[in-house]
């Protein structure tokens, strides 16, 4: 079972869901860290789903990968693959792999085959990491056809990370599925048929670096 995890309004909440793959992964094996040390643990300061309020011309959305929060050093490819550069965006995909918030990103390298050995640029403030389960075609913000965002944090994706810090849950509720009908009682003893299940909590996610990542949650949608 997930645990879901609501920040924002309950008007937010009936009208958007994120679901979270954590089975189905793609690589068969985990893979290393896209900045030095390739195979030691970085700070991690924001993950899939976190509910983003709206601001400026950036509409409210559901954080799409998870933020690396290492300044100023050099990025490489986690897969060797064809380079889609989104200057846009000041990042690159490559593989299954979207890299954003890049500074220097080399010149013509769209359109280019690169090794995980190449510095594809630096980070800015921090590296914005995304997964897709299909491999990118071009540069831009987008899905591929068909594609699915994928939980970088799961097990089977960046190794080594262990997060030791349990999620605080602050209240549960359960409706019946499509409606604003809370159930209650005996109707909680005797549940059946389908049910929407809100929880509000909080992760701090304190891992082995001894850093958190505040009070960002995200939504997630019981599966099973």
């Amino acid at each position: 079972m997930i645990t879901e995890r609501f920040p924002c309004p309950s008007r937010k909440l009936r009208c958007v869901w994120i679901l979270v793959a954590v089975t189905g992964v793609v690589s068969s094996s985990a893979y290393e860290w896209p900045v030095r040390p390739r195979i030691g643990q970085h700070i991690i300061t924001a993950t899939l789903g976190e509910y983003r309020s709206e601001a400026g011309s950036t509409p409210a959305h559901f954080h799409n990968g998870v933020d690396i929060g290492r300044a100023g050093v050099s990025v490489y490819p986690i897969e060797p693959g064809v380079a889609h550069v989104d200057g846009a965006q000041h990042g690159v995909n490559i593989g299954h792999f979207r890299y954003y918030h890049l500074d220097g990103i080399p010149p013509g390298i769209d359109g280019t085959h690169v090794e995980t050995v190449t510095s594809i640029g630096t980070s800015q403030t921090h590296l914005h990491l995304g997964e897709c389960d299909v491999v990118f075609i071009a540069g831009g913000p987008g899905l591929p056809p068909g594609g699915h965002w994928l939980n970088p944090l799961r097990e089977g994706g960046l190794t080594p990370f262990n997060d030791f810090a349990q999620p605080i849950i602050h209240e549960a509720r359960v409706y019946r599925q499509g409606t604003t009908t809370q159930l209650q009682g005996d109707s909680l003893v005797h549940l059946h048929g389908p049910v929407d299940v809100w929880v509000n909590a909080r992760d701090p996610r304190t891992s082995t670096t001894g850093q958190g990542a505040g009070g960002c949650c995200g939504a997630y949608r019981v599966v099973g």
